[in-house]
């Protein structure tokens, strides 16, 4: 089966604005999914806008983190590859490392496209 109509039968629809974007390479599977924009009061600083978006993802990681590795393990077993995850927010994007390994003291947050794991 191919890997993108495998992902679109199992990621929650509910979950992301979009179908999440499917990427397949020699190592991995990345999983990445827009999340929905946070609404936030007219004349919100730029500062308060990442805060926002950061917020919104790691609640997202926390909220499907069950759900995610179920997928994630009958993927591995499936494809034989590791399965990251990762989500967009307004202007923030991230991945998360399988296992939950931060890379350095802490996450660390990418642009839009630019993404980080942790």
């Amino acid at each position: 089966m191919e890997i993108g109509a495998w992902f679109a039968q199992r990621v929650p629809a509910a979950w992301f604005t979009t179908p999440a974007a499917i990427r397949s390479g020699m190592d991995a599977i990345e999983v990445v999914g827009e999340l929905p924009a946070v609404e936030l009061p007219a004349g919100a600083d730029d500062a308060v806008r990442a805060a926002a978006a950061a917020g919104r993802i790691a609640r997202f990681r926390e909220d499907t983190r069950a759900e995610r590795m179920a997928i994630a393990e009958a993927a591995q077993a499936e494809f034989g590859l590791p399965v990251t995850w990762g989500a967009t927010c307004g202007e923030a994007s991230l991945l998360f490392t399988p296992g939950g390994e931060a890379a350095g003291p802490g996450p660390a947050w990418g642009r839009r496209g630019d993404f980080v794991r942790v």
